[in-house]
């Protein structure tokens, strides 16, 4: 894959996650006034980023592009600048891959830096940027410096855990203790459940897997599975998950933790909600490869049942995209995780 395909994936995203492993060589003091410390990153970003860039273009089949981010004033762009004349078909190209930048593509991106060793996007540089109330924009320019795209990146989401309410939930059967976050209206389980029920499995039947993943339960199980107080989401109820966050399209992106994902396949975690691609349990009973997916999927039950089929309807997230997805089940004895929301008050 060339790394400057930007009609298959944005470049900010993937430029941003591969020069991750370099090391800063700088200290950043959390007491540094703010633009200091922002320009600080974003020059040890400019830095690093100039690096990858230089030996992608070697190996890349596309145009060579240089790629910066430049502060001014309360204006944030993030600059792709190609460095070769491009014909008209190109250019128009070029305007058009810009458009699709995501909302959150350059902050998702910053913090696989993070994870990856780097401190240069820390929750004190999230805090700090969002309080300078930055306007964010993607730019891509030609060679002699003509415009293609100037495009506005919404801050909100990247900013929303200033407004994400933590807490925490004793399930009184186990004494188990799980952390809670609400995000919108509604108050979730940051954890997967891990109560002990009858048809209720650890992955690859490792009781190590439970202790990260929680439980794995068929529908049946999950239906009494959560603590008083708390249920089983409805699939409206996942909807309205999913539209807090920004939409269906968004949803695994902000959702998604941000660690263990195959392929660079890490969520930003915005909101606290931490979705592990803790993988699931197709026709666990009867199959000869009961466990699957790991690294690549998180599947959550809903309450929901297809009117007319009668199938059971899951919620999942996939490592190769941003999106969350309702789908049916068949099998009776399939068996997902379970995140219990709070019974209206």
């Amino acid at each position: 894959m060339s790394f400057l395909k930007l009609s298959r994936i944005t470049l900010i995203g993937i430029a941003l996650m591969l020069f991750s492993a370099c090391g800063t060589g700088r200290n950043l003091d959390p007491n540094m006034d703010s633009e200091t410390y922002i320009k600080t990153v974003l020059e040890i970003s400019n830095e690093k980023l100039a690096k990858f860039m230089k030996k992608a273009n070697k190996k890349s089949g596309d145009k060579p592009a240089s790629v910066s981010f430049i502060l001014e004033g309360k204006r944030l762009t993030y600059k792709v600048k190609w460095l070769e004349d491009l014909t008209e078909e190109e250019a128009d190209k070029k305007e058009m891959d810009a458009t699709y930048v995501t909302p959150t593509s350059i902050f998702a991106s910053w913090q696989l830096i993070a994870n990856a060793g780097e401190d240069i996007v820390t929750d004190v540089f999230k805090e700090k940027l969002c309080a300078a109330n930055v306007k964010l924009f993607a730019v891509t320019e030609t060679k002699d410096g003509k415009v293609l795209a100037d495009v506005p990146i919404p801050m909100d989401l990247f900013c929303m855990n200033k407004h994400i309410e933590k807490g925490n939930l004793q399930d009184s059967r186990d004494g188990h203790s799980y952390e809670t976050v609400q995000i919108g209206s509604q108050v979730w389980m940051a954890e997967n459940l891990n109560f002990k029920t009858e048809n209720s499995f650890c992955y690859n039947n490792n009781d190590q897997k439970c202790n990260v993943y929680g439980r794995l339960y068929t529908w049946d199980a999950a239906m009494s599975s959560c603590p008083s107080g708390w249920h089983l989401p409805t699939e409206e109820e996942w909807g309205s998950l999913f539209l807090s966050v920004g939409g269906w399209g968004l949803a695994g992106r902000i959702l998604k933790s941000r660690k263990g994902w195959d392929d660079y396949g890490n969520g930003s975690d915005t909101t606290g909600f931490n979705a592990l691609p803790a993988g699931y349990m197709p026709n666990g009973m009867d199959g000869q490869v009961p466990f699957s997916f790991e690294g690549e999927m998180a599947w959550f039950w809903s309450s929901s049942i297809q009117e007319t089929s009668k199938w059971k309807i899951g919620m999942s997230f996939h490592f190769s995209n941003e999106k969350a997805q309702a789908q049916s089940l068949t099998h009776d004895d399939v068996a997902l995780y379970v995140r219990c929301v709070k019974d209206a008050e």
